[in-house]
């Protein structure tokens, strides 16, 4: 008789998940987040290979054209060879003589398509 007594007040005990449940509604979409800003950092980068040339020679050198702006005059660098300067003329650019220049190296290097315009700070574009 006695046995059966204990058995009468002992209850089932049920799982409290409520805490693992907020952990995961938090978790979940965390990690999700956190996947797709991984994706958005990716850098691709193109280095060059580890091979010398031995025959560098002004013809296998590729052209970087960079034409300059200065508040006093057009600088027009890395033709492989020395910068040109074009200065100011009665307050305005000598822009005659960058076509010059700029007609001179496409018919050098007819397959160039690319240059870089820098301005320096003070310059308006307009």
């Amino acid at each position: 008789m006695r046995r059966l007594r204990r058995n009468r007040f002992q209850q089932t005990a049920e799982m409290n998940i409520t805490a693992f449940m907020n952990l995961m509604v938090i978790l979940v979409p965390f990690l999700l987040l956190t996947t797709v800003f991984s994706h958005l950092v990716i850098v691709e980068l193109n280095l060059p290979t580890a091979k010398k040339s031995t025959d560098q020679s002004p013809e296998n050198i590729p052209l970087r054209l960079e034409v300059v702006i200065r508040p006093d005059r057009i600088d027009v660098i890395g033709m492989n060879r020395k910068a040109v300067s074009y200065p100011k003329k009665q307050g305005q650019y000598n822009l005659s003589g960058l076509q010059t220049l700029m007609k001179n190296i496409k018919a050098e290097h007819p397959d160039h398509t690319s240059i870089s315009l820098l301005a320096e700070d003070g310059i308006a574009y307009a």
